[in-house]
């Protein structure tokens, strides 16, 4: 954000001219890039509940009754943070499984062995159809 002001600035004063104006364009490009910045995740948000399916060789996410299927291809990282269970795709997307989804730690971890063993299986399924 920062950046588009100098550049107009600095852009303006290394060319040997001082147009206050570019400095106004660049602060005007600033303002609009922080509040698409800001407003974009808000405007993409979906507050409902999110139904999420986990299957040997697929995830699923349901909300709003449109529903989106994945590989554990698909899958880069399965983490685990503070109680939460973090699936990170390949497209940037992740769900983020509260703590709050499973009776207790035991059952938490018996999930993430077993969405680790698909994702392997997946990854070897994978490099065999190379």
């Amino acid at each position: 954000m920062l950046g588009a002001f100098l550049t107009g600035f600095l852009g303006a004063h290394s060319a040997g001219r001082s147009n206050p104006w570019s400095a106004v364009a660049g602060l005007a490009v600033s303002f609009c890039l922080a509040a698409f910045f800001a407003g974009y995740p808000q405007l993409k948000f979906k507050s409902q509940t999110r139904v999420l399916t986990l299957l040997p060789n697929e995830l699923t996410t349901t909300i709003r009754g449109e529903t989106k299927t994945y590989s554990w291809g698909d899958v880069a990282t399965l983490e685990e943070d503070d109680g939460f269970l973090i699936i990170r795709l390949r497209n940037f997307n992740a769900f983020i499984v509260p703590p709050t989804a499973f009776r207790d730690g035991h059952e938490r971890k018996e999930l993430v062995e077993q969405c680790s063993a698909w994702r392997q299986a997946a990854a070897r399924l994978g490099e065999a159809s190379r």
